[in-house]
């Protein structure tokens, strides 16, 4: 698997965020201008002054910035949900409003814009529910995703992918 680089500010360690459950292999780098091609970095700043300002100052070409309080994530600008969903769909011959897709953090947005129909969960970032078609009521610790799946999908009928 791909790594997943970080680097802590106040001495913290992030490891176990991303690797409980996810499986996901981290390395700590204190020099991560000289990772060559990564996958992702994050960058953990729990101070807001701090935070708001290396936020703001983050500028890196072909790469995409995402908020994630006190976290922030670099992505390589193709490297996202909606990207992958739409080369998915294409080879399978899947139309676009055939999928239904459901998110809750930001970086779900461009998967929600893939789809012919973008859920947001109930505890969905802000960010998200502005760019969803819908916005539930429940959130993943009440069945969104299975209530979306029955209400969008088998309910109706109709063919699609989730």
């Amino acid at each position: 698997k791909e790594a997943i680089y970080y680097k802590r500010f106040d001495g913290r360690n992030v490891y176990e965020y991303f690797t409980h459950g996810a499986g996901l292999r981290m390395e700590y780098k204190e020099d991560i201008e000289n990772v060559k091609n990564p996958y992702r970095f994050n960058i953990y700043v729990p101070e807001k002054e701090k935070y708001e300002a290396l936020f703001a100052a983050l500028s890196v070409k072909d790469v995409r910035k995402y908020r994630s309080v006190p976290n922030i994530d670099l992505i390589p600008a193709l490297a996202h949900k909606g990207y992958a969903l739409r080369i998915v769909a294409q080879v399978l011959g899947v139309r676009k409003k055939q999928i239904v897709s459901i998110g809750d953090g930001v970086i779900d947005c461009e998967l929600l814009d893939s789809a012919g129909l973008g859920i947001a969960l109930a505890n969905a970032v802000d960010e998200l529910k502005a760019c969803a078609d819908v916005v539930l009521d429940r959130s993943n610790d009440e069945d969104g995703v299975a209530h979306a799946i029955y209400k969008y999908c088998l309910h109706k009928g109709s063919e699609c992918y989730v």
